[in-house]
């Protein structure tokens, strides 16, 4: 009997002692909103850093000095893919890398688009999938592949959390339809501030027009902002909405000059801060979702 007990005392604190002492999965992503994905799947298995904090333009972000040792330690590196982060090919080559590294949009068909000035050859893919939630389900399945790849071990964990989360996604989906479905069309036309949106104006029938292309790296020309002008008389527009990684200035005189209202700001590229409207992925589609809805509603 006092066998008995000591032995079951000993494999109970042993266990207890794995536990406390498990290795996290060491993971980097580019930015904030796949920090997100890989928080709601790996959970208790996976310590998060994103490289672009919150509330931060991940297309002119430059890394900072404490990153390349963060790499060195990394067990999986995740990026979105599709010319989104220019900067990190490089930093991964410089810190030699040597970890598994998964790309989030890996199967996802990209739109491609011409930014003006380039020929047919220069077409470039739309980096912005996550906003369409059929996309940012992929996006869950290949993360959730990724953790499984470099922690087996947790693999049924892994799975289960991502099967949850896209319930809720597939939800989030219909929820968003069924609230466009109620905006008769000719409504559904906004400016926005730059080409962020593309994957969810066909998602969700919307059109947007975009005072910025696909990046935010430039500013926009004066013969940019004119057409831009032109196309709200043109189209009757009479709603344009700034995001929370760019600056308002330009759409703020926009809105000025021709007399229509600023909508509110949409979360774009990154998640809010943890006072925000958008501390996750969740948060910011329902968010853009109100506040477009909301506004064209009125018009």
């Amino acid at each position: 009997m006092k066998v008995a007990l000591i032995a079951a005392l000993s494999f109970f604190l042993s266990s207890s002692y794995a536990t406390a002492t498990e290795k996290k999965q060491e993971v980097i992503v580019s930015f904030s909103i796949l920090a997100d994905f890989v928080k709601v799947i790996g959970r208790e298995h996976v310590h998060v850093t994103s490289i672009v904090p919150p509330n931060s333009d991940p297309h002119v972000y430059q890394p900072t000095p404490e990153i390349p040792a963060l790499l060195s330690h990394a067990d999986l590196v995740i990026m979105n893919g599709l010319d989104f982060e220019g900067w990190i090919a490089r930093l991964l080559e410089s810190t030699k890398y040597q970890g598994v590294v998964s790309i989030a949009t890996e199967g996802i068909t990209p739109r491609i688009l011409l930014e003006p000035g380039l020929s047919s050859a220069q077409a470039v893919p739309d980096p912005h999938a996550w906003h369409d939630v059929s996309h940012a389900i992929s996006y869950v399945k290949n993360i959730r592949n990724a953790l499984i790849k470099v922690d087996p071990l947790h693999q049924k964990d892994y799975e289960k959390h991502a099967k949850e989360y896209i319930q809720q996604l597939n939800l989030l989906d219909t929820w968003i339809q069924e609230t466009f479905s109620k905006i008769s069309p000719e409504k559904r036309t906004i400016i926005s501030a730059h080409d962020a949106f593309g994957y969810f104006a066909e998602r969700y029938g919307l059109k947007i027009y975009a005072l910025q292309g696909l990046s935010t790296e430039s500013e926009p020309s004066a013969r940019k902002v004119a057409d831009l002008i032109d196309i709200i008389h043109k189209n009757n527009i009479r709603a344009l909405f700034c995001e929370n990684i760019t600056n308002h200035r330009l759409l703020e005189q926009i809105a000025h000059e021709t007399n229509i209202e600023i909508g509110g700001t949409l979360y774009s590229d990154a998640l809010s801060d943890d006072s925000g409207p958008a501390k996750n992925y969740l948060e910011l589609m329902r968010h853009n979702v109100s506040v477009l809805s909301s506004t064209l509603s009125q018009k």
